[in-house]
């Protein structure tokens, strides 16, 4: 007889932790009977394997003895459920689902898994570390996403070394459908939030230069939607981008889009891990990151310190890509002079895009280190941490 893990997460709406869960729950399933339970009722966006539960807590009541009540009774609920399942293990992703997780123990083992970068969100300071630091106490393991992240959870929360360790996120390999973009040009591909993390603007000034100093023929598209959209469209309009830059907003393409593309550019000012790099690297296609916290030197140069960061220059000796100096992140009008670092990032682009060499040794070197993501690779580690005596 399987033993019975138990997931929590906040929703099922979609989002990389609730793909996390689903991509697990696939692997997991051969060998535990899988449950997840959401903390909001909601229609799941991804495919999930096994039996999945909703437990509300119902915060639209104002009135605070009302919300602890609802509260405590919504804890009382999750403890019935894990122990009519019997559940070994309880695995919660996001802060919320991790406290929920702590509260609701029934002895069992819990992990929790820290995907974001805690200093760049401002997560877990005042109350809400007082409150974490409580519900660590409870849990097994912390697992993170990066060791960037691990090292920084180690000193936020005053953890000995060995209660954090770092699982990467598994990658499933994708079946493009053979359907080109239509596009007079060859172009150039970021995917994100248009929100301030992503830094596209910076992209967007870096492409205008691109197209000043150079002779280069492509184009630049954007997949993704955000608060930011507003102001991209403006800065594209006021560069006299507009036939030369695309905001195509969210597709279910994405990924046939960015297949075709020459290239992908990462402009982010930090991250977590940054999964859209692994799909990319699943792809084949060359990548062009900046090196900013978390993730990007990780999956791109794993031979080199995870702590290095590239200043002034470009770090053409990443193998599995190329890294570029983070930009400042200033929200720049059009009247701005550009940036150091949006030249470099100009020239990164110039330069893989002239270089057929360099692309196909990117490419090549892809191929071997999309291995080390597969959902065999990171489902063992989940498996060992699991039952590990």
């Amino acid at each position: 007889m399987k033993n019975s893990i138990l997931f929590i997460i906040p929703n099922l709406i979609g989002g990389g932790a609730q793909k996390v869960v689903a991509n697990l729950s696939h692997y997991l399933i051969n060998y535990y009977d899988v449950h997840i339970l959401s903390l909001l009722p909601c229609e799941e966006k991804y495919d999930y394997s096994g039996k999945i539960h909703f437990i509300e807590n119902k915060r639209q009541q104002s009135f605070f003895p009302i919300r602890i009540i609802n509260r405590a009774t919504q804890i009382l609920k999750i403890k019935r459920l894990k122990r009519k399942l019997k559940v070994k293990c309880t695995i919660s992703f996001l802060p919320e689902a991790d406290r929920t997780n702590a509260y609701s123990s029934i002895g069992e083992r819990i992990i929790f898994s820290i995907r974001n970068n805690l200093l760049a969100d401002n997560k877990l300071n005042g109350v809400d570390k007082k409150r974490y630091s409580f519900a660590v106490k409870k849990c097994y393991r912390i697992v993170s996403i990066t060791d960037g992240i691990r090292i920084q959870i180690i000193n936020k929360l005053q953890l000995e070394s060995d209660k954090v360790i770092t699982i990467y996120n598994p990658y499933l390999p994708y079946t493009t459908k053979n359907t080109a973009m239509n596009n007079d040009r060859p172009f150039i591909v970021t995917m994100g939030r248009l929100e301030h993390q992503k830094g596209q603007w910076h992209l967007i000034r870096a492409f205008k230069y691109l197209l000043e100093k150079t002779n280069s023929n492509v184009d630049l598209v954007i997949l993704g939607k955000g608060s930011l959209e507003g102001y991209l469209n403006s800065l594209i309009d006021d560069l006299n981008l507009k036939e030369r830059v695309k905001l195509l907003g969210f597709s279910m393409d994405a990924l046939d889009i960015i297949s075709s593309s020459k290239c992908f550019v990462f402009p982010s000012l930090y991250e977590g891990l940054g999964n859209s790099l692994i799909e990319v690297m699943g792809l084949g296609v060359p990548i062009i990151s900046s090196d900013c916290d978390f993730g990007p030197r990780e999956i791109l140069s794993p031979e080199s310190n995870s702590e290095f960061r590239v200043i002034d220059k470009i770090d053409y000796e990443s193998k599995c890509g190329i890294l570029v100096p983070v930009c400042d992140g200033t929200h720049y009008t059009s009247f701005d002079p550009i940036t150091k670092e949006e030249i470099l990032l100009s020239n990164a682009i110039n330069t893989l895009l002239e270089n057929n060499a360099l692309r196909q040794k990117i490419i090549h070197n892809e191929s071997i280190r999309i291995k080390d993501f597969s959902l065999e690779s990171i489902g063992q580690k989940w498996r060992s941490l699991i039952d590990e005596e």
